[in-house]
């Protein structure tokens, strides 16, 4: 007998798991029929508190099964736990897949989930102009508050054609559709998204602008406007 299976067995013996739960895990893990107990000659190598904590998760043979049933074969106790902790179910990664996020690993995937990225999600991001980005991007972009009423706004205000990594950093720095507006009609009319980000990153906002104008100083560049406000 392995030290694997006796570990296994302890952990029946303890009533930490039933004897039918053991047998079910190990076989939805390996992928084929297992023999009773007393006969069985092979085991996984699994840890016992792997075993425990999966148990604790609501990780069930079942839900392995429908892993594996969405393209996720072969994955190990931990995936396979923190899958289950974050939520992700059979339906959800189907629903990457189909908007084009079908080579994602386990812990991708996951984190995805934990940012809130939806189908919906992806879907109204793509019917507001923006292609899907790499997986990371998408996941920061939820995670700032990127959503398509944004995307439109800041299009309105006059900024088109940016890219997921602009509207991320222009939202993480607080720029609004507002203070678009605000430095389009001071001038600014080949306003670059960097230049803009680090206006409102130095804290110029449309008030500042304004001031700025009446005080006879309209023809600044972004980067002095940034630079005085930062000194002030």
């Amino acid at each position: 007998m392995t030290e694997e299976q006796q570990k296994i067995l302890q952990m029946v013996a303890d009533k930490k798991i039933t004897p039918q739960e053991g047998d079910r895990l190990l076989e939805a893990l390996s992928g084929a029929p297992r023999a009773p107990w007393k006969v069985q000659n092979q085991a996984p190598r699994l840890d016992p508190h792997q075993m425990a904590e999966m148990k604790k998760r609501g990780v069930t043979p079942e839900f392995i099964r429908q892993m594996k049933g969405a393209g996720l074969p072969n994955l190990t106790p931990a995936q396979l736990i923190e899958l289950k902790r974050r939520g992700v179910s059979a339906g959800y990664v189907h629903i990457l897949k189909k908007a084009g996020y079908d080579h994602l690993r386990p812990e991708q995937i996951a984190e995805m989930k934990r940012r809130g990225v939806s189908g919906a999600y992806i879907q109204r991001i793509a019917d507001a102009g923006i292609q899907p980005p790499p997986w990371n991007l998408l996941a920061e972009m939820k995670k700032r508050g990127v959503d398509a009423d944004y995307v439109r706004d800041i299009a309105q205000a006059g900024l088109k054609d940016l890219t997921p990594k602009d509207l991320t950093e222009m939202k993480k720095r607080g720029v609004t559709p507002e203070f678009v507006a605000a430095a389009l009609q001071a001038g600014f009319d080949n306003l670059k998204p960097g230049e803009i980000t680090e206006m409102s990153r130095r804290g110029v906002n449309a008030a500042y602008l304004k001031e700025m104008s009446e005080a006879g100083l309209g023809n600044l560049t972004p980067r002095q406007l940034a630079e005085l406000k930062r000194r002030s």
